[in-house]
């Protein structure tokens, strides 16, 4: 009945010899490769805070780019204890680990963040970054680390040790 309504208005059947291919466009995947800046006017302070508090994750090396050693450091530093959304202190101090492969007083810095006993989530960010660090660095933070007398960092702290690459970190793993 539907074949002869279709004849009836003139519509005819395609002449194909089985299925035939359809070129189909490939989906479109949208990927964000900009690097970030700062805006116009704004200061590596402003930049760095807006860099830590984006949704989309700035990569650590963007936000150290964002100014001078001293002037990220700085701001790095601030950002740890600024009123931010609640990733930002944890990226910071993740950019911070990682101004810490040379630089000294971000190491100290580090360290500090990483011997608050209020703060465990500060120790558990940095620890996963030791691998990015120098041995003698990773080592001298993961002491400290050790040290921290936090219940919730004692009870995740050694899963994240035996995780590490360097040996001598391994090693300060507390036996049971």
């Amino acid at each position: 009945m539907i074949v002869l309504l279709l004849a009836a208005v003139g519509f005819a059947a395609p002449d194909v010899d089985g299925p035939q291919a359809v070129d189909v466009p490939a989906p479109v995947v949208a990927h964000d490769h900009t690097t970030f800046s700062l805006l116009e006017g704004e200061s590596v302070a402003q930049g760095v805070d807006r860099a830590l508090a984006s949704r989309r994750e700035i990569p650590c090396d963007q936000v150290l780019d964002l100014g001078s050693t001293a002037d990220v450091r700085t701001a790095l530093a601030a950002a740890t204890e600024r009123e931010l959304p609640p990733w930002a202190p944890l990226r910071a101090a993740s950019c911070l680990t990682d101004l810490a492969e040379t630089d000294d007083v971000a190491l100290a810095y580090v360290q500090q963040l990483v011997a608050r006993t209020d703060a465990p989530g500060f120790a558990l960010a940095v620890t996963e970054r030791l691998d990015h660090l120098p041995e003698l660095r990773a080592v001298s933070i993961a002491q400290v680390a050790v040290a921290n007398p936090s219940p919730a960092l004692r009870s995740r702290l050694p899963a994240r040790l035996r995780e590490s690459s360097y040996s001598t970190v391994r090693a300060l793993v507390p036996s049971r």
